[in-house]
């Protein structure tokens, strides 16, 4: 998956809650997550590396934010997490830092 399609998955992910993606040095995207009055709500740093697989590692870890961000009270649009057709291979690999 090219690394802006991943970032805007993220972006996608939380809404309505405003989460700006970032890419970092071509391997890493910093995410964080801002309520409607601008706070930041959660950040997250992940290191982009081969061989991510996109449909587990990565959908596992949004999900599980988005799960403590409904938690603490936050409603979040519904959210597929489906992958583009194109991203179902293992290019490039997601873990948390």
């Amino acid at each position: 998956m090219p690394i802006q399609e991943l970032t805007t998955m993220i972006e996608e992910a939380f809404r309505p809650l405003t989460c700006v993606a970032e890419v970092h040095y071509d391997r890493e995207v910093v995410f964080r997550i801002y309520d409607d009055r601008s706070r930041c709500l959660f950040t997250q740093r992940l290191t982009v590396t081969p061989q991510f697989r996109a449909d587990s590692e990565f959908l596992h870890l949004i999900c599980g934010i988005r799960e403590h961000l409904e938690q603490q009270g936050h409603k979040l649009n519904s959210w597929t997490g489906r992958l583009a057709a194109s991203s179902q291979e293992p290019s490039q690999r997601i873990t948390d830092k």
